[in-house]
Protein backbone atom coordinates (compact mmCIF):
# COMPACT_ATOMS: atom_id res chain seq x y z
CA UNK A 1 0.00 0.00 0.00
CA UNK A 2 2.82 3.00 0.84
CA UNK A 3 4.46 2.04 -2.66
CA UNK A 4 1.34 2.66 -4.25
CA UNK A 5 0.67 6.24 -2.52
CA UNK A 6 4.07 7.17 -3.08
CA UNK A 7 3.36 7.02 -6.48
CA UNK A 8 0.31 9.01 -6.21
CA UNK A 9 1.78 12.27 -4.98
CA UNK A 10 4.26 12.67 -8.14
CA UNK A 11 2.79 15.88 -9.36
CA UNK A 12 3.11 17.39 -5.68
CA UNK A 13 6.69 16.66 -5.32
CA UNK A 14 7.77 17.55 -8.80
CA UNK A 15 7.46 21.44 -7.58
CA UNK A 16 9.93 23.05 -5.95
CA UNK A 17 10.64 21.74 -2.33
CA UNK A 18 10.92 24.80 -0.04
CA UNK A 19 12.36 25.90 3.46
CA UNK A 20 9.27 27.73 5.66
CA UNK A 21 10.31 29.97 8.27
CA UNK A 22 8.71 31.71 11.21
CA UNK A 23 9.83 33.41 14.46
CA UNK A 24 8.42 30.15 16.01
CA UNK A 25 10.14 27.02 13.44
CA UNK A 26 11.81 26.12 10.15
CA UNK A 27 10.64 23.20 8.14
CA UNK A 28 12.05 22.06 4.93
CA UNK A 29 8.39 21.28 3.01
CA UNK A 30 9.16 19.16 0.49
CA UNK A 31 11.32 16.51 1.73
CA UNK A 32 11.05 13.08 0.24
CA UNK A 33 9.56 10.67 3.20
CA UNK A 34 10.92 7.50 2.64
CA UNK A 35 11.42 4.94 5.16
CA UNK A 36 13.20 1.37 4.82
CA UNK A 37 10.27 -0.43 5.17
CA UNK A 38 9.44 1.38 1.45
CA UNK A 39 12.53 -0.44 -0.20
CA UNK A 40 12.06 -3.53 -1.97
CA UNK A 41 14.29 -6.53 -0.27
CA UNK A 42 14.86 -4.05 2.11
CA UNK A 43 15.65 -4.41 5.99
CA UNK A 44 16.96 -2.17 9.19
CA UNK A 45 20.26 -1.65 7.90
CA UNK A 46 19.09 0.57 5.05
CA UNK A 47 18.29 3.51 7.28
CA UNK A 48 21.81 4.81 5.91
CA UNK A 49 21.07 4.08 2.56
CA UNK A 50 17.37 5.59 2.65
CA UNK A 51 18.97 8.61 4.31
CA UNK A 52 21.63 9.19 1.96
CA UNK A 53 19.24 8.91 -0.87
CA UNK A 54 16.75 11.83 0.70
CA UNK A 55 19.77 14.09 1.16
CA UNK A 56 20.63 13.17 -2.68
CA UNK A 57 16.57 14.21 -3.76
CA UNK A 58 16.68 17.55 -1.63
CA UNK A 59 20.02 19.17 -3.30
CA UNK A 60 18.59 17.70 -6.74
CA UNK A 61 14.83 19.97 -6.44
CA UNK A 62 17.83 22.80 -5.45
CA UNK A 63 18.99 22.73 -9.08
CA UNK A 64 21.45 20.01 -9.12
CA UNK A 65 19.75 17.40 -10.80
CA UNK A 66 22.28 15.02 -11.74
CA UNK A 67 21.86 14.01 -7.65
CA UNK A 68 19.34 12.01 -8.55
CA UNK A 69 16.98 11.81 -12.12
CA UNK A 70 14.11 10.31 -13.41
CA UNK A 71 14.86 6.71 -12.50
CA UNK A 72 11.66 4.75 -13.03
CA UNK A 73 11.02 6.57 -16.19
CA UNK A 74 7.61 8.49 -15.19
CA UNK A 75 8.27 11.65 -16.00
CA UNK A 76 9.03 13.29 -12.65
CA UNK A 77 11.44 12.92 -10.08
CA UNK A 78 9.45 11.61 -6.67
CA UNK A 79 9.72 9.31 -4.03
CA UNK A 80 10.08 6.19 -5.95
CA UNK A 81 13.00 7.64 -7.84
CA UNK A 82 14.60 7.94 -4.21
CA UNK A 83 13.80 4.19 -3.21
CA UNK A 84 15.23 3.15 -6.11
CA UNK A 85 18.52 5.67 -5.20
CA UNK A 86 18.12 3.82 -1.81
CA UNK A 87 18.41 0.41 -3.83
CA UNK A 88 21.75 1.84 -4.99
CA UNK A 89 23.35 2.91 -2.02
CA UNK A 90 22.66 -0.10 -0.09
CA UNK A 91 24.68 -1.46 -2.24
CA UNK A 92 27.89 0.82 -2.53
CA UNK A 93 26.96 0.84 1.35
CA UNK A 94 27.01 -3.16 1.66
CA UNK A 95 24.01 -2.65 3.80
CA UNK A 96 22.79 -6.20 2.83
CA UNK A 97 25.88 -7.70 4.55
CA UNK A 98 25.23 -6.08 7.90
CA UNK A 99 25.28 -3.17 9.77
CA UNK A 100 26.09 0.17 8.12
CA UNK A 101 28.20 2.44 9.84
CA UNK A 102 29.36 5.68 9.43
CA UNK A 103 32.07 5.78 7.15
CA UNK A 104 30.35 3.47 4.38
CA UNK A 105 27.89 5.89 4.50
CA UNK A 106 30.43 8.78 4.42
CA UNK A 107 32.38 6.93 1.74
CA UNK A 108 29.26 6.17 -0.61
CA UNK A 109 28.34 9.47 -0.88
CA UNK A 110 31.40 10.98 -1.14
CA UNK A 111 32.29 9.14 -4.38
CA UNK A 112 29.10 9.98 -5.89
CA UNK A 113 28.34 13.14 -5.33
CA UNK A 114 32.44 14.23 -5.96
CA UNK A 115 31.70 12.23 -9.24
CA UNK A 116 28.67 13.93 -10.35
CA UNK A 117 29.33 17.53 -8.96
CA UNK A 118 33.33 17.89 -9.29
CA UNK A 119 34.21 20.52 -6.72
CA UNK A 120 30.88 21.97 -5.98
CA UNK A 121 30.18 20.60 -2.42
CA UNK A 122 31.91 19.95 0.57
CA UNK A 123 30.83 17.40 3.05
CA UNK A 124 30.40 18.17 7.01
CA UNK A 125 30.91 14.94 9.24
CA UNK A 126 30.14 16.59 13.23
CA UNK A 127 31.70 13.70 14.84
CA UNK A 128 35.70 14.43 15.98
CA UNK A 129 35.93 10.35 16.37
CA UNK A 130 34.93 9.90 12.63
CA UNK A 131 38.75 9.37 11.64
CA UNK A 132 39.10 6.56 14.10
CA UNK A 133 35.70 4.81 13.32
CA UNK A 134 36.89 5.16 9.32
CA UNK A 135 40.45 3.32 10.57
CA UNK A 136 38.53 0.22 12.26
CA UNK A 137 35.98 -0.36 9.45
CA UNK A 138 37.70 1.17 6.02
CA UNK A 139 40.50 -1.09 6.85
CA UNK A 140 42.99 2.10 6.27
CA UNK A 141 43.60 5.56 7.30
CA UNK A 142 40.88 8.42 6.91
CA UNK A 143 42.25 10.47 4.34
CA UNK A 144 40.38 13.05 2.61
CA UNK A 145 42.29 13.64 -0.56
CA UNK A 146 40.84 9.45 -1.31
CA UNK A 147 38.03 11.92 -2.37
CA UNK A 148 38.46 13.86 -5.53
CA UNK A 149 35.80 16.70 -6.31
CA UNK A 150 34.89 17.29 -2.74
CA UNK A 151 36.37 18.80 0.35
CA UNK A 152 35.40 16.76 3.61
CA UNK A 153 35.45 18.68 7.09
CA UNK A 154 35.78 16.22 10.35
CA UNK A 155 34.07 18.86 13.12
CA UNK A 156 32.91 18.84 16.28
CA UNK A 157 30.42 16.87 18.22
CA UNK A 158 26.54 17.44 16.43
CA UNK A 159 24.73 20.12 18.68
CA UNK A 160 21.34 21.34 18.12
CA UNK A 161 22.97 24.72 17.23
CA UNK A 162 24.87 22.69 14.09
CA UNK A 163 21.29 21.42 13.23
CA UNK A 164 19.14 23.95 13.25
CA UNK A 165 22.28 26.46 11.37
CA UNK A 166 22.14 23.93 8.88
CA UNK A 167 18.02 24.14 8.22
CA UNK A 168 18.19 28.00 8.15
CA UNK A 169 20.85 27.63 4.89
CA UNK A 170 18.62 24.86 3.48
CA UNK A 171 20.50 21.94 4.54
CA UNK A 172 19.38 18.93 5.61
CA UNK A 173 21.57 16.52 7.31
CA UNK A 174 22.14 13.20 7.65
CA UNK A 175 21.01 12.23 11.69
CA UNK A 176 23.19 9.46 13.31
CA UNK A 177 21.80 7.98 16.62
CA UNK A 178 23.43 5.72 18.52
CA UNK A 179 25.78 4.73 21.40
CA UNK A 180 29.61 4.68 21.40
CA UNK A 181 31.24 1.64 19.12
CA UNK A 182 27.55 0.46 17.83
CA UNK A 183 26.68 0.97 14.63
CA UNK A 184 24.38 4.07 14.01
CA UNK A 185 20.29 4.10 12.85
CA UNK A 186 20.24 7.00 10.41
CA UNK A 187 17.11 9.90 10.03
CA UNK A 188 17.14 13.16 8.13
CA UNK A 189 16.96 16.37 9.61
CA UNK A 190 13.32 17.76 8.86
CA UNK A 191 12.21 20.61 11.19
CA UNK A 192 13.16 22.77 14.36
CA UNK A 193 11.26 24.43 16.46
CA UNK A 194 12.99 27.66 18.34
CA UNK A 195 11.48 28.04 21.86
CA UNK A 196 12.09 24.95 24.38
CA UNK A 197 9.69 23.57 26.02
CA UNK A 198 9.60 21.48 29.16
CA UNK A 199 10.34 18.37 27.27
CA UNK A 200 13.75 19.50 25.39
CA UNK A 201 13.59 20.75 21.87
CA UNK A 202 10.91 20.17 19.43
CA UNK A 203 12.28 18.29 16.31
CA UNK A 204 11.06 16.19 13.71
CA UNK A 205 13.15 14.54 11.13
CA UNK A 206 12.10 11.49 8.17
CA UNK A 207 11.68 8.90 9.89
CA UNK A 208 13.52 6.09 8.12
CA UNK A 209 12.52 3.38 10.39
CA UNK A 210 8.56 2.75 11.15
CA UNK A 211 9.03 0.08 14.15
CA UNK A 212 11.62 2.14 15.80
CA UNK A 213 10.67 6.13 15.45
CA UNK A 214 7.08 5.24 14.92
CA UNK A 215 4.79 4.71 12.21
CA UNK A 216 4.11 7.94 11.10
CA UNK A 217 6.63 9.04 8.07
CA UNK A 218 7.80 11.92 10.08
CA UNK A 219 9.41 11.29 13.35
CA UNK A 220 8.36 13.77 16.09
CA UNK A 221 11.23 13.98 19.19
CA UNK A 222 12.70 16.08 21.42
CA UNK A 223 16.51 17.47 21.71
CA UNK A 224 18.08 17.46 25.08
CA UNK A 225 21.19 18.30 26.37
CA UNK A 226 23.93 16.74 28.95
CA UNK A 227 27.16 18.01 29.93
CA UNK A 228 29.07 16.23 27.51
CA UNK A 229 26.42 15.62 24.43
CA UNK A 230 22.88 15.96 22.67
CA UNK A 231 20.46 13.19 22.58
CA UNK A 232 16.81 12.84 21.48
CA UNK A 233 14.14 11.64 23.12
CA UNK A 234 13.73 8.09 22.14
CA UNK A 235 12.84 5.46 25.01
CA UNK A 236 15.27 6.10 27.93
CA UNK A 237 17.40 8.66 25.41
CA UNK A 238 19.33 7.98 22.48
CA UNK A 239 22.71 9.77 21.94
CA UNK A 240 22.81 12.33 18.68
CA UNK A 241 26.08 10.89 17.43
CA UNK A 242 26.90 12.19 14.59
CA UNK A 243 25.54 15.19 11.69
CA UNK A 244 26.33 14.52 7.93
CA UNK A 245 26.08 17.82 5.68
CA UNK A 246 26.18 18.40 2.17
CA UNK A 247 27.44 22.11 2.21
CA UNK A 248 27.36 23.81 -1.46
CA UNK A 249 30.54 26.02 -2.36
CA UNK A 250 29.36 26.63 -5.92
CA UNK A 251 26.03 27.61 -7.31
CA UNK A 252 23.53 25.25 -9.69
CA UNK A 253 23.86 25.64 -13.03
CA UNK A 254 21.48 27.98 -14.85
CA UNK A 255 18.43 26.12 -16.34
CA UNK A 256 17.60 22.39 -16.84
CA UNK A 257 20.53 19.84 -16.48
CA UNK A 258 19.98 17.39 -18.31
CA UNK A 259 23.34 14.63 -17.78
CA UNK A 260 24.15 12.77 -21.13
CA UNK A 261 23.48 15.38 -23.29
CA UNK A 262 25.97 18.51 -23.61
CA UNK A 263 26.02 21.16 -26.32
CA UNK A 264 28.21 19.96 -29.19
CA UNK A 265 31.00 21.88 -30.69
CA UNK A 266 30.21 23.77 -33.34
CA UNK A 267 26.72 23.86 -32.45
CA UNK A 268 24.62 27.10 -33.10
CA UNK A 269 21.71 28.41 -30.78
CA UNK A 270 18.02 27.62 -31.96
CA UNK A 271 16.42 30.65 -31.57
CA UNK A 272 12.76 29.92 -30.31
CA UNK A 273 11.27 33.13 -33.13
CA UNK A 274 8.59 33.88 -30.03
CA UNK A 275 10.72 37.01 -29.31
CA UNK A 276 9.26 40.69 -30.12
CA UNK A 277 10.15 41.59 -33.55
CA UNK A 278 11.52 38.16 -34.58
CA UNK A 279 8.14 37.34 -36.61
CA UNK A 280 8.81 37.68 -40.45
CA UNK A 281 8.93 41.56 -41.17
CA UNK A 282 8.80 42.73 -37.75
CA UNK A 283 10.62 45.86 -36.35
CA UNK A 284 14.21 44.49 -34.63
CA UNK A 285 14.35 44.75 -30.97
CA UNK A 286 15.60 47.84 -29.74
CA UNK A 287 18.46 47.38 -27.37
CA UNK A 288 17.58 47.93 -23.79
CA UNK A 289 19.85 49.75 -20.88
CA UNK A 290 21.27 47.47 -18.70
CA UNK A 291 20.33 46.54 -15.53
CA UNK A 292 22.24 47.36 -12.38
CA UNK A 293 24.64 44.44 -11.47
CA UNK A 294 23.54 42.26 -8.92
CA UNK A 295 26.32 41.54 -6.03
CA UNK A 296 27.21 39.96 -2.93
CA UNK A 297 27.54 42.07 0.17
CA UNK A 298 28.88 40.61 2.97
CA UNK A 299 29.75 42.37 6.64
CA UNK A 300 30.21 40.60 10.05
CA UNK A 301 28.01 42.14 13.10
CA UNK A 302 27.49 40.49 16.75
CA UNK A 303 31.03 39.41 17.69
CA UNK A 304 31.85 38.21 21.01
CA UNK A 305 34.21 36.39 22.77
CA UNK A 306 34.97 34.58 25.95
CA UNK A 307 38.29 32.40 27.17
CA UNK A 308 39.07 29.33 29.16
CA UNK A 309 42.12 27.89 30.59
CA UNK A 310 44.08 24.64 29.14
CA UNK A 311 43.14 21.57 30.21
CA UNK A 312 47.12 20.44 30.73
CA UNK A 313 50.15 21.49 32.50
CA UNK A 314 50.94 24.75 30.47
CA UNK A 315 47.83 26.94 31.57
CA UNK A 316 47.36 28.50 27.85
CA UNK A 317 44.85 30.81 27.31
CA UNK A 318 42.03 28.86 24.65
CA UNK A 319 39.93 31.70 23.21
CA UNK A 320 35.99 31.44 21.70
CA UNK A 321 35.78 33.79 19.56
CA UNK A 322 31.93 34.10 17.90
CA UNK A 323 29.83 36.58 15.05
CA UNK A 324 27.18 36.90 12.45
CA UNK A 325 28.19 37.31 8.63
CA UNK A 326 25.91 38.36 6.60
CA UNK A 327 25.42 38.89 2.79
CA UNK A 328 22.96 41.61 2.07
CA UNK A 329 23.68 42.18 -1.58
CA UNK A 330 21.37 41.29 -4.57
CA UNK A 331 23.28 37.82 -5.47
CA UNK A 332 24.57 34.66 -3.61
CA UNK A 333 28.22 34.57 -2.63
CA UNK A 334 30.05 31.08 -3.19
CA UNK A 335 32.56 29.75 -1.36
CA UNK A 336 32.60 31.95 1.32
CA UNK A 337 35.58 31.97 3.79
CA UNK A 338 35.99 34.05 7.21
CA UNK A 339 39.23 34.77 8.70
CA UNK A 340 39.97 35.51 12.76
CA UNK A 341 42.46 37.09 14.58
CA UNK A 342 42.60 36.97 18.50
CA UNK A 343 45.57 38.37 19.68
CA UNK A 344 47.41 37.19 16.33
CA UNK A 345 46.50 34.29 16.30
CA UNK A 346 44.22 33.43 13.15
CA UNK A 347 41.98 30.62 12.02
CA UNK A 348 39.80 30.49 9.06
CA UNK A 349 36.39 28.65 8.67
CA UNK A 350 34.35 27.87 5.29
CA UNK A 351 30.68 28.58 5.39
CA UNK A 352 30.47 27.53 1.90
CA UNK A 353 27.31 29.10 -0.08
CA UNK A 354 25.43 32.44 1.64
CA UNK A 355 22.82 33.61 -0.39
CA UNK A 356 21.20 36.83 -0.52
CA UNK A 357 19.59 38.26 2.03
CA UNK A 358 20.99 35.49 4.25
CA UNK A 359 23.21 34.96 7.49
CA UNK A 360 25.42 32.78 9.01
CA UNK A 361 26.81 32.25 12.56
CA UNK A 362 30.67 31.55 12.92
CA UNK A 363 32.12 30.56 15.91
CA UNK A 364 36.36 29.58 15.87
CA UNK A 365 36.90 27.11 18.89
CA UNK A 366 39.95 26.25 20.56
CA UNK A 367 42.43 29.36 19.73
CA UNK A 368 45.77 29.01 21.67
CA UNK A 369 46.22 32.28 22.51
CA UNK A 370 49.42 31.16 24.65
CA UNK A 371 50.51 31.20 28.05
CA UNK A 372 48.26 32.87 31.18
CA UNK A 373 51.03 34.54 32.85
CA UNK A 374 51.85 36.39 29.33
CA UNK A 375 48.98 37.61 28.74
CA UNK A 376 47.88 40.74 27.16
CA UNK A 377 44.29 41.62 28.09
CA UNK A 378 41.60 42.76 26.62
CA UNK A 379 42.33 40.52 23.69
CA UNK A 380 42.04 41.94 20.32
CA UNK A 381 40.16 39.89 18.03
CA UNK A 382 38.74 40.80 14.46
CA UNK A 383 36.51 38.67 11.88
CA UNK A 384 37.10 39.38 8.35
CA UNK A 385 34.70 38.06 5.61
CA UNK A 386 36.47 36.80 2.38
CA UNK A 387 40.05 37.78 3.82
CA UNK A 388 41.43 36.88 0.46
CA UNK A 389 39.58 38.73 -2.10
CA UNK A 390 38.21 35.02 -3.09
CA UNK A 391 34.65 36.88 -4.16
CA UNK A 392 36.08 40.04 -6.08
CA UNK A 393 33.01 40.95 -7.35
CA UNK A 394 31.18 41.23 -3.87
CA UNK A 395 30.77 44.58 -2.15
CA UNK A 396 32.91 44.39 0.85
CA UNK A 397 33.14 47.90 2.18
CA UNK A 398 32.07 46.70 5.63
CA UNK A 399 33.52 42.93 5.43
CA UNK A 400 35.73 43.64 8.90
CA UNK A 401 34.64 44.06 12.26
CA UNK A 402 37.02 44.74 15.21
CA UNK A 403 36.63 44.01 18.38
CA UNK A 404 37.96 42.80 22.32
CA UNK A 405 36.59 41.22 25.36
CA UNK A 406 38.07 41.47 28.89
CA UNK A 407 39.66 38.93 31.25
CA UNK A 408 36.35 38.85 33.11
CA UNK A 409 34.65 36.83 30.23
CA UNK A 410 35.65 33.47 31.11
CA UNK A 411 33.87 30.97 29.25
CA UNK A 412 30.73 28.70 31.37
Amino acid sequence: MRRTILVAVCVLLCAPALTAFSNESIELEGLHLVAWEDVPGGTPTFTGPVSAAILMAWHAEHGYSRLLGDLNGNGCVDEPDTVALSTQFADSMRARDGSVWDPHLVDAVARYVGERYPDAFELWIYDPSFPEEYGRHMGHAFEPGRYPGIAIQVRERPSRQAYVEHLEHDRPGIVGVGYELAANVFAVSRSAQLRETPDGWPVDLASTHHDLFGPGSVWNTFLRETTEYWYFALEEGIPFETLIVLVPIREPEEGPDVPGEPEQPGDEPQDPGDEPGDEPGGEPEQPQDPSPTLLPNLWVTNMDGCWSISQDAREHVIALVSGTVHNGGQAAASNVEVLVLANGVSATLTIGLLPAGSQAGVIFRDLDLGPYDTMSWPVQTSITADPYNQIPEADETNNSTNSAFPKANVCN
